[in-house]
């Protein structure tokens, strides 16, 4: 049973979490762990946005099947376009890397996002998020945005 917080826009977590519990959340937030980001992999890319020298985002991207498989902003950053930017970084190197489109799996709140920077959703689904021993159900969506 989802918590009484849906519906409302809460952003002390730094996102909005109104389409989530709090155990949902929890257990998100908790994984995986910074060394399990595959930043030496050849067949991705890994970029990093920076504000006065201060990293703010990332974002990664598998490059041989193109889906976005990482993008994060700092809270004290978003809304300033640094999401926007960096997809569109994460699309220029798919394109270079002779892709078509890119895919990205996303949580319910980030769906009006992709939206926005041109991703349609293919599919929405129920998905196990297990961090140790804790796991929820949360729900999922499917994007995938064609390339110009």
């Amino acid at each position: 049973m989802r918590s009484n917080l849906r519906g409302s826009r809460c952003f002390d977590r730094g996102v909005d979490t109104s389409e989530y519990s709090d155990e949902e959340m929890e257990v998100w937030e908790s994984g995986p762990s910074p060394q399990r980001y595959s930043v030496s992999e050849q067949d991705s890319a890994f970029l990093v946005a920076e504000v006065e020298s201060e990293i703010v985002g990332f974002a990664e991207v598998s490059l041989n099947d193109p889906e976005l498989d990482k993008l994060y902003v700092h809270p004290a950053n978003q809304r300033q376009g640094i999401a926007r930017t960096l997809v569109e970084a994460i699309e220029q190197r798919v394109r270079d890397h002779g892709g078509g489109s890119l895919y990205v799996e996303v949580s319910l709140n980030a769906v009006p996002f992709y939206e926005q920077t041109g991703f349609q959703r293919t599919g929405t689904y129920e998905k196990t998020v297990a961090v140790d021993t804790e796991s929820v159900e949360m729900t999922m969506v499917d994007m995938r945005n064609a390339l110009r």
